[in-house]
């Protein structure tokens, strides 16, 4: 668990809790015989990376976050959560602002892996959604419901 500007990010395993619930019911689990697959038939997953932004080597208490979906074929969840943190890693950065400081851009996490119900990507298609619950004053809607 981190906390980062009051939120708590936590690593949710939905995918994995899926599987366990498959290997209950009798089914075979997803990704039992995908380490055997050639990469383009394996499933498609959404993996959740959190980054942060560090100034002149320090996270200031208002730092800059960000929340980045990678879509990544994988043998298993726990397969496309190791390979979600390699490309995290990769990812990290640094560059000079315009101010002369030092920004450096730095992978802190895998918040979360989903398994795509879609073996295709196709124009539209939903690679990542998130639930949330939020007061009535808060809810993003209007009175009528629009």
């Amino acid at each position: 668990m981190l906390e980062f500007g009051g939120v708590e990010y936590v690593v949710r395993r939905t995918v994995a809790d899926r599987r366990v619930k498959q290997e209950g019911s009798g089914r075979r689990p997803q990704g039992a015989d995908d380490a055997k697959r050639p990469s383009e038939q394996r499933p498609w997953y959404a993996a959740q990376l959190l980054f942060v932004a560090k100034i002149d080597g320090q996270l200031p208490a208002d730092a800059l976050a960000e929340e980045s979906v990678r879509v990544l074929r994988a043998a298993s969840p726990e397969e496309a959560a190791e390979r979600a943190g390699r490309i995290g890693l990769s990812a990290s950065h640094a560059y000079g602002n315009a101010d002369g400081q030092s920004v450096e851009w730095v992978f802190v996490r895998v918040l979360e892996v989903q398994a795509l119900c879609e073996n295709e990507l196709v124009d539209g298609v939903e690679v990542f959604s998130t639930l949330r619950r939020v007061e009535s004053g808060d809810a993003p809607i209007g009175s009528d419901g629009r």
